[in-house]
């Protein structure tokens, strides 16, 4: 809807620091205007490699966190649907 509305910037977070208490996560918002006339030109790679370095550190402090993770902007590149994810990891 922001951008629908000509929103010249948004405030995102990396992908593993994002949603809860946080900014969305910016993987997602580069996917969903990928190819569109408001195309950020980010590269979706380079994002993920960049989350996956701040979900190592923060990792390292886990013990300090609640359960919830953070979401991560893969789902685009294996199109799983979000119900399905979370069946899989009940019969895990």
């Amino acid at each position: 809807a922001a951008v629908d509305s000509g929103v010249d910037a948004i405030d995102a977070a990396m992908d593993s620091l994002s949603g809860n208490t946080s900014q969305p996560c910016l993987g997602s918002i580069v996917e969903a205007l990928k190819a569109t006339e408001r195309d950020p030109g980010l590269d979706p790679q380079w994002i993920r490699n960049i989350s996956f370095y701040w979900e190592a550190v923060r990792n390292q402090y886990a013990a300090f966190e609640s359960d919830l993770k953070g979401p991560a902007s893969e789902v685009y590149l294996h199109e799983m649907p979000g119900g399905q994810f979370t069946n899989l990891k009940e019969q895990a």
